[in-house]
């Protein structure tokens, strides 16, 4: 996660021949503010997953996804068929059970053009693989995240 600065605005007035002039000067705190730390991500139940999900030959048979295939076994999954308006805490809340303590799950959501799409790297190429199993299909914000492996 990129760190945050928050900003303080000052408003200085200036004094010009006739006119007093308000100009604005930003300075950074010396201890910037963790968003994640503001807003608690909780994991979605496995079984809520599993509930939500498509099965992979019902991914194959729609027909944007016919040549779907799983790729080579990463540590890194990407995520594609994402909502334009998904945020990262919602793929927290669906990976966030496979940070293996000290080595966290990094997210990387992608924005512009390449909208609707996502990189997830894992601690291990077996928590990614636990990962694709459990949650590719799954329906979020009403369209299946189609998962295969990242390079």
């Amino acid at each position: 996660m990129e760190r945050v600065n928050s900003r303080k605005r000052k408003s200085k007035k200036q004094k010009t021949n006739d006119d007093e002039v308000e100009t604005e000067e930003t300075e950074v705190d010396a201890e910037p503010v963790d968003p994640m730390r503001l807003h608690t991500v909780v994991p979605l139940p496995e079984d809520e997953i599993v509930a939500n999900r498509l099965p992979c030959e019902e991914i194959r048979s729609l027909p944007r996804f016919q040549g779907y295939s799983q790729g080579e076994k990463s540590n890194v999954l990407y995520l594609k068929n994402l909502h334009p308006k998904t945020d990262v805490r919602e793929l927290m809340a669906l990976f966030l059970r496979f940070d293996e303590g000290d080595n966290i799950v990094k997210y990387r959501l992608l924005s512009g053009r390449l909208r609707g799409q996502a990189f997830v790297t894992f601690p291990s190429a077996e928590s990614a693989e636990k990962a694709l199993s459990l949650c590719n299909g799954y329906l979020l914000r009403g369209k299946p995240i189609i998962i295969e492996y990242g390079k």
